[in-house]
């Protein structure tokens, strides 16, 4: 199901109030990972970042297209899925990205794990 959590409000809040500066000469490879209604990615987005928005559900996915081009409209932001459950994945993207934005109240142990492989040396994470 697709829910607007408390946390990707507050997170978006925080990197549209500079948590995130603006996009200088060279935009930061941002992933948001569990988007939901990606709240946070749009901001990031709209900061003139390149974002990847992602979530495994279904449902979540198809939303989450629609509202891009409503919320962040000629932004570099796409939508993606992303099964944190599968390591083959999560070692592809291993280290890809300068920052992961996590505004999640689903992530079990495995996942969690994933999520550290996911970052690489100089990846930061800004998480509530």
């Amino acid at each position: 199901a697709v829910v607007a959590w408390a946390e990707g409000f507050l997170l978006a809040k925080l990197l549209s109030a500079g948590w995130l500066p603006p996009a200088s000469e060279k935009p930061l490879k941002v992933i948001e990972v569990a988007a939901n209604l990606g709240l946070p990615s749009f901001a990031a987005a709209n900061l003139g970042h390149e974002v990847a928005a992602t979530d495994f559900d279904p449902e979540v996915l198809e939303l989450l297209e629609q509202n891009a081009h409503t919320a962040a409209p000629g932004t570099a932001l796409r939508v993606e899925s992303l099964d944190l459950q599968d390591p083959s994945v999560v070692t592809r993207l291993a280290g890809t990205y300068d920052v992961m934005l996590l505004s999640t109240q689903k992530l079990g142990p495995a996942m969690a794990r994933n999520l550290w492989m996911l970052c690489g040396n100089r990846t930061g994470v800004l998480a509530v």
